[in-house]
């Protein structure tokens, strides 16, 4: 399983003040950013390769349309630079505040899909030496 969480919120916390979307409530100042991890699904393999479809769910909070624009505009470059293109984008208002919701995916490559198979333990003997 592919957790590139730190990455997002690293990279946005450049445009606004960045949560993890569990940690954000009423009381949180605003404008900012949540981010929530939306998919991991490994359902691209092969026979030696394995992919995971990931999505996150960036959230923009403000108490502009304006502002919601700006900062909106400014995530999808931070964004693709970590390899994430947005698959769609919404808006909602809801107590005053406004936020905007965007969608991202990454195909990312599983190093670890197909480890390599255990080592057996050896089984132990009975020792010739306990003989009664």
């Amino acid at each position: 399983m592919i957790d590139v969480t730190k990455d997002i919120i690293t990279a946005l916390k450049t445009i606004l003040p960045t949560y993890y979307e569990f940690f954000a409530d009423g009381s949180t100042p605003k404008p900012c950013i949540t981010v929530q991890e939306y998919t991991n699904d490994d359902d691209a393999y092969g026979e030696t390769l394995g992919y995971s479809v990931i999505q996150y769910m960036v959230k923009v909070w403000a108490d502009s349309k304006n502002d919601v624009q700006s900062y909106g505009l400014q995530i999808d470059p931070a964004m693709r630079q970590l390899g994430f293109h947005r698959v769609s984008a919404t808006e909602l208002m809801a107590d005053h505040q406004i936020c905007k919701l965007m969608l991202y995916e990454a195909l990312g490559y599983e190093d670890n899909y197909f480890p390599e198979p255990e080592t057996p333990a050896t089984p132990s003997t009975p020792s010739d030496d306990n003989e009664d």
